[in-house]
């Protein structure tokens, strides 16, 4: 099953209300797609949906850029469980669910990478994708990944293209370089090596 989401929005001199964010399954082996879940804005921010999450049982799907900020919606439920605005949390670009589905890490234009409970949206620990853990002007986190076996984070960062790996207590353990926007990374399914895609190159 993949996750797949759809911007919807209405012509500028129309009710702003309307906008709104539709979810939905495509069965691979059917090419059927199945919505499940509509969400609608309420005032003009500005929002842009990059992608839809799923966790990987497939019942919750997380959206980065929801107001600026994070969203999680229950599939089983269809409807959402909670949202983050971007002015709280900074502006999320990405997220990626624990295998367990229990919780998930989101992060973006301030540079802290949130581990947040994917039930309640509630921060449970939260760390900084660079040197000086603190906020960084320019820096940004483009990406997130976590590892199969859900003890490693890893933290892609643009402009700089570095990559911190951390434990999930958000313990820094390795830094890697790209030398440009990670745009996308990815752990091997052994969780030992880490792929990471910047400037139309793929690292390993």
């Amino acid at each position: 099953m993949i996750a797949l989401s759809e911007d919807a929005y209405p012509p500028p001199d129309s009710d702003f209300d309307r906008a709104r964010l539709r979810l939905g399954f495509l069965d691979v082996k059917r090419e059927q797609l199945n919505w499940f879940a509509t969400l609608r804005q309420t005032k003009r921010d500005g929002t842009l949906i990059r992608k839809a999450v799923p966790s990987e049982d497939g019942r919750l799907i997380a959206i980065p850029g929801w107001y600026s900020g994070l969203a999680v919606v229950s599939v089983p439920e269809k409807r959402l469980l909670w949202e983050t605005p971007g002015r709280d949390i900074g502006g999320i670009a990405d997220a990626s669910f624990s295998p367990d589905g229990k919780t998930v890490y989101c992060g973006g234009s301030d540079g802290c990478v949130y581990q947040m409970d994917s039930a309640t949206g509630i921060a449970l620990h939260e760390w900084w994708a660079n040197n000086e853990d603190r906020s960084k002007y320019g820096q940004r986190i483009t990406s997130i990944a976590v590892s199969g076996d859900g003890r490693l984070v890893a933290a892609g960062t643009g402009p700089e293209g570095l990559v911190y790996v951390a434990t999930a207590a958000g313990e820094k353990v390795r830094v890697f370089s790209h030398g440009i926007t990670v745009y996308t990374l990815s752990f091997s399914p052994d969780s030992k090596s880490l792929a990471t895609v910047a400037g139309g190159k793929i690292k390993i």
